[in-house]
């Protein structure tokens, strides 16, 4: 038998060491460098301006003037009052609507389907708004059965009280 160095040998070296490989990391390190300092891709530097010429702004653009709008202005009636954009976030004892979906999603966790309930309160969210001061919360979910299909349902939740201790009034999943 031969003590030659095979492919299947023990003392081969580990392909990551291989020069072919470290010639390949100098290459892609000197790429993102370069793609670093130079975001813009150009290689070829800016062509040097004389001193003496004169530099000439580039010509500003014409824009039309506007049409009058005071007839149009007469004729429309006033935008009413938008509410105020905090009032819309939190109900008056300030249960905003992260803590109102947390305390709906345990509702229906904790009673209806424990380890099955799968709410989808980004993309499956129908509706999200303050009736009566408490959060009416609706949303798409799955739930899974024990025989491992699932099911897709809706849930609705009332959800009153504050931030630190919400109330869920009300459940309804169909």
């Amino acid at each position: 038998m031969s003590e030659h160095n095979s492919a299947g040998s023990s003392s081969a070296r580990p392909w990551y060491l291989r020069w072919w490989v470290i010639l390949i990391g100098i290459a892609l390190i000197i790429w993102a460098i370069n793609g670093l300092l130079n975001p813009g891709g150009s290689a070829d530097p800016e062509p040097a301006t004389d001193s003496n010429s004169e530099v000439q702004p580039p010509p500003a653009e014409q824009f039309p003037d506007p049409p009058s709008t005071a007839a149009a202005e007469e004729n429309e009636s006033p935008e009413p009052p938008r509410p105020d954009a905090d009032a819309l976030t939190a109900t008056s004892t300030g249960l905003t609507a992260t803590y109102a979906q947390a305390a709906c999603d345990a509702a229906i966790t904790d009673y209806l389907y424990p380890d099955a309930w799968n709410p989808a309160w980004v993309l499956g969210k129908l509706a999200e708004q303050i009736e009566d001061d408490r959060w009416f919360l609706k949303v798409e979910g799955e739930v899974e059965s024990a025989a491992g299909g699932e099911l897709q349902v809706n849930a609705e939740c009332y959800v009153s009280g504050t931030n630190e201790a919400p109330v869920v009034d009300t459940v309804n999943v169909y």
